[in-house]
């Protein structure tokens, strides 16, 4: 029979594992802390910054990104598309995150080297301001 984890023994059990939980999600904050530092400290440098270009090219078509990643996925995983939830093992998940992702980014760059927006921000501003901005760079001047 195992044992019960009541009185003393029991508060001592859950009170060390509230503390361990407490630091499991410090050092996950911790991890995404240094990176986000990481970036900043590379972002400083003349080819550090040429290096993230992409990646902050992603980030002003953030709201598309998200989009296109949900029905990519949607597509690959869920039944009426391929079905291949379960399938793949972490390396796998691993390497078609970084694929996508740098699809995502390369879209991006190329997107944003002839648009002021990307789709769905271009959407997302004609519905808020009630008319459609210029979209093309070459239409801004």
């Amino acid at each position: 029979q195992p044992p019960r984890w009541t009185g003393a023994t029991g508060q001592l059990f859950w009170g060390a594992w509230r503390i361990g939980y407490g630091l499991l999600n410090w050092s996950v904050e911790g991890t995404a802390l240094a990176y986000a530092a990481a970036l900043v400290l590379v972002g400083q440098t003349a080819r550090g910054s040429r290096v993230l270009r992409p990646l902050a090219s992603t980030g002003r078509m953030a709201l598309t990104t998200y989009l296109t990643q949900s029905v990519v996925c949607t597509l690959l995983f869920y039944g009426y598309g391929l079905g291949l939830y379960g399938r793949f093992g972490f390396t796998g998940m691993f390497i078609l995150t970084l694929v996508l992702f740098g699809c995502q980014m390369a879209a991006s760059t190329w997107w944003l080297s002839r648009f002021r927006f990307g789709p769905a921000e271009w959407l997302w501003r004609t519905a808020t301001y009630g008319s459609a901005p210029r979209m093309r760079l070459s239409d801004a001047s």
